[in-house]
């Protein structure tokens, strides 16, 4: 069916309060109790039990959308779920839309998404209570909202409904940047990706860099206004060690306070003698043993 179906049948239960026994479980103010018995986990097989997952995925199942959302009482098993798809993402990373899966707390409670607008996220939950902070196991199906930016959201999944995949396979745009949606809905995230021609960069919450540039390794990378990124190989201009690996290597001002050293016993080398005692040293160190051979000289030592 679609996203709007699975949204319009949420509507449906909105005001539905659980009940005290295994009684009227259709009604939704029959029967009124706080057992968590609910037509929610009659269709699930679990009933009583605490319900506002069974409740999310009652409503997938009955909009024809099950397969997107999955059949979930956990609502960690739920997050793993969009996870392992690429289909999650946390509160900030990106704005949510209407048909998202919204999470609370430490995946201890979950809703639908039915609409975004001024900041707010709107929602529909199952077993819990009016009001605009979070209550988990509250007993009822109620319309919420929160901030977008509220310590109580842990996050999203954005399932692949039907009807919004034939649509909306390709560029998105939010009010945090530009993305891309694959066809089974996912996005890419932190990697390159070629699209028509051009190469763009897709960060971790997956939107492609734009008016910006870095440096990796030897490269510069260049994203322009619309996330084209190009790159250019920089000069080297880094200055490269002086290493001297046999006595013969020397240059003529070192030669010979470093041979003074040797002939004194201070310095005997890797290996090898004459002109071809190993040094196996860096300009750095034979200047720290010059320095020494004249500090000695003066002290009388040599």
């Amino acid at each position: 069916m679609s996203m709007e179906k699975v949204l319009e049948i949420a509507q449906s239960w909105v005001g539905y309060l659980e009940k005290a026994s295994n009684k009227d479980l259709d009604s939704k103010t029959s029967n009124v109790g706080s057992s968590n018995w609910t037509i929610f986990g009659q269709w699930y097989g679990l009933n009583p039990a605490e319900w506002c997952d069974m409740f999310v995925s009652y409503c997938a199942d009955k909009g024809g959308e099950a397969a997107a959302v999955g059949k979930f009482a956990y609502c960690p098993s739920h997050v793993n779920f969009f996870k392992s798809r690429g289909q999650w993402f946390n509160r900030g990373d990106r704005t949510p839309q209407a048909g998202d899966i919204i999470f609370f707390g430490d995946a201890d409670h979950v809703g639908l998404v039915e609409s975004v607008s001024g900041g707010y996220v709107n929602t529909i939950e199952g077993n819990t209570r009016s009001g605009n902070t979070l209550v988990a196991n509250g007993g009822g199906v109620y319309r919420k909202s929160y901030p977008l930016t509220s310590s109580y959201i842990m996050g999203y999944g954005r399932p692949n409904y039907s009807s919004v995949s034939e649509k909306k396979t390709g560029w998105q745009k939010d009010e945090i940047g530009w993305w891309w949606r694959d066809e089974d809905g996912s996005y890419p995230r932190n990697v390159w990706r070629k699209i028509d021609g051009y190469w763009y960069f897709f960060d971790e919450s997956g939107y492609i860099l734009q008016n910006t540039s870095w440096t990796f390794g030897n490269t510069l990378y260049v994203a322009d206004a619309e996330g084209h990124v190009t790159s250019v190989e920089k000069e080297d201009n880094s200055v490269k060690e002086i290493h001297y690996n046999l006595l013969k290597e020397l240059p003529d001002m070192y030669r010979a306070p470093i041979d003074n050293l040797i002939a004194a016993g201070f310095l005997n080398g890797r290996e090898g003698a004459g002109d071809d005692l190993v040094l196996d040293m860096n300009e750095d160190s034979v200047r720290c043993l010059v320095i020494m051979s004249r500090a000695f000289e003066k002290a009388g030592i040599l």
